[in-house]
């Protein structure tokens, strides 16, 4: 399920730059340049928000088991389990890869002058 909405969102990243994509075919961008391009940009966006999710986790973390134990004088026994964590960010980045594959097939595959002349 997560993966169809992965790949639904980049596709639609990629309907709304295919006049982008063409116009960087028309300069001289390579297939292969595009296809790059779109899986480069792809994982840059994967891996930021691995690391703002984790920069903002662990911090929300501790405040909900403050809270926690204010509102039930215990404070929770569990904690962060950071081999989870890093498994989760790095499954994320290839689900996020896996996604990027058939927009970046599409870009490889780009018509230029019907991507231009369509708006």
């Amino acid at each position: 399920m997560r993966f169809r909405r992965t790949l639904c969102t980049l596709l639609l990243s990629f309907i709304e730059r295919r006049r982008q994509l063409a116009t960087l075919a028309a300069l001289g961008t390579s297939p292969g340049g595009l296809a790059s391009l779109a899986l480069i940009e792809c994982l840059a966006i994967a891996v930021a928000a691995c690391i703002l999710g984790i920069a903002a986790g662990f911090p929300l973390f501790e405040a909900f088991r403050s809270d926690a134990s204010i509102a039930f004088g215990v404070r929770p026994p569990f904690g962060i389990n950071v081999g989870q964590m890093v498994l989760s960010s790095v499954l994320a980045v290839a689900v996020a890869a896996l996604g990027a594959v058939p927009p970046a097939l599409g870009a490889a595959r780009l018509e230029v002058i019907h991507a231009i002349r369509e708006d």
